[in-house]
């Protein structure tokens, strides 16, 4: 499961940066405002991607703990779940700054 959501999340970046790379190329007037949103987007796929590539190492740890039970202990998963939720936080206030951000700047350039 962690290793499809990093395989999503990677795709995703992938998409931002392309979509990036094309604004920069285009000579339009309205570059900056589609810039800014393009650049929180692609700040908010960075933290989907490490919340992704930490849900696969939490799943790695607890496979480890299930073939194992003497050796590893559960606590070893504390610190990525606190970094998942760390970075979905992140995530969530980032998308909802690109959507405060669509809501007042896009009707200026239609």
């Amino acid at each position: 499961m962690g290793l499809s959501f990093s395989v999503f999340a990677m795709l995703n970046h992938v998409s931002n940066c392309v979509s990036l790379g094309f604004l920069l190329k285009q000579n339009t007037a309205n570059i900056n405002i589609l810039l800014i949103q393009t650049l929180f987007k692609s700040l908010a796929s960075i933290f989907a991607m490490c919340g992704a590539f930490l849900v696969t190492k939490m799943e790695i740890r607890f496979i480890g703990y299930l073939s194992n039970r003497k050796k590893n202990n559960l606590s070893r998963l504390k610190v990525p779940l606190k970094d998942i939720i760390l970075s979905m936080l992140f995530m969530i206030i980032l998308i909802i700054i690109v959507s405060i951000f669509d809501a007042l700047m896009l009707p200026m350039i239609i």
